[in-house]
C-alpha cells in the first residue's frame, strides 16, 4: 500500500527539518573553527580630540528677598531717683607760717626750695582790706598768711636797666597768676609795689605805697583788695 499525499508531505517536512538541524550544526562548527584561527590585530592610532562643546547659557539671577519690617521701639525706662547732696567738707587747718628772719626793719621769708627770698622793709606801715563796696575791713591772720605764702614762692625777676620793675612767681596748686609790678618816681625811688594773684577762685590785689622824707624811707602803707 502506498503513502498518501498528506503522509508524503509530512515526510518531506521532517526531512527538511532534519537537514536544517544538520546545516545549523555544521555552521556552528565552522564558526568555532574560524574563531580559533583569528589573530588579534595591532592597536589603532588614537583618534583626534573632539571639539569642545558649546558653552551653556548663564542661569537667571534669583529674585531679591523682601526686607524685614522694623521692630517696635521699646518703652522708655523710668527716670532714676535723684542722688543725695554730698555733705560739706570740713575747713582745713591753717598751715604753719613760713620760716622768716627779721633784722631791724627788714624781713625775709624762706622759699619752698629752702632758699631765702629778698629782704623787705617792715615797720611804719598800716594794713587794711577793701571789700567790693570800698568799706575798710579788718585783716585776718589767714589773709596775712596767704599774702606771705604768695610772696614767698619761687620767682623770676624782671629788670629795666638796673631797676627791678617786675617779679613773676611760680604758680602752685592754690595760688596762680602770681606777679608783682614795681613803680618808681622821677628820682628812681621805689614808690609802689602792686602784688596780684588768684587764690581760691578770687583775685587778690595787695598795693604797697612807700613814702620818703629827704630821700629816706619814712613810711609804708598797704591796701588789700579782693575782687
Amino acid at each position: 500500500m502506498g503513502l498518501t499525499a498528506r503522509q508524503k508531505l509530512k515526510l518531506v517536512s521532517v526531512r527538511k527539518q532534519k537537514q536544517a538541524e544538520q546545516d545549523s550544526a555544521l555552521d556552528m562548527r565552522l564558526i568555532s573553527l574560524v574563531d580559533s584561527q583569528k589573530v588579534k590585530g595591532d592597536k589603532g592610532p588614537k583618534g583626534d580630540k573632539g571639539d569642545p562643546g558649546a558653552r551653556g547659557l548663564p542661569g537667571r539671577d534669583g529674585k531679591d528677598g523682601k526686607n524685614g519690617r522694623d521692630g517696635v521701639d521699646g518703652l522708655r525706662g523710668k527716670d532714676g531717683l535723684n542722688g543725695e547732696d554730698g555733705k560739706d567738707g570740713q575747713d582745713g587747718k591753717t598751715g604753719p607760717m613760713p620760716r622768716h628772719e627779721i633784722k631791724g626793719k627788714r624781713y625775709r621769708f624762706e622759699n619752698p626750695d629752702g632758699s631765702w627770698g629778698e629782704w623787705g622793709l617792715a615797720g611804719g606801715s598800716t594794713i587794711q582790706t577793701v571789700g567790693g563796696g570800698g568799706q575798710a575791713l579788718s585783716v585776718s591772720q589767714s589773709d596775712r598768711l596767704v599774702i606771705m605764702v604768695a610772696d614767698a614762692s619761687d620767682a623770676t625777676y624782671i629788670y629795666t636797666g638796673e631797676l627791678l620793675t617786675g617779679v613773676t612767681f611760680v604758680d602752685t596748686a592754690e595760688i596762680t597768676n602770681n606777679s608783682k609790678t614795681l613803680g618808681y618816681d622821677v628820682d628812681d625811688l621805689l614808690k609802689t609795689i602792686t602784688h596780684v594773684f588768684d587764690y581760691l577762685s578770687q583775685t587778690w590785689t595787695v598795693t604797697t605805697t612807700l613814702s620818703y622824707t629827704s630821700g629816706k624811707l619814712t613810711g609804708k602803707s598797704t591796701t588789700i583788695g579782693k575782687v
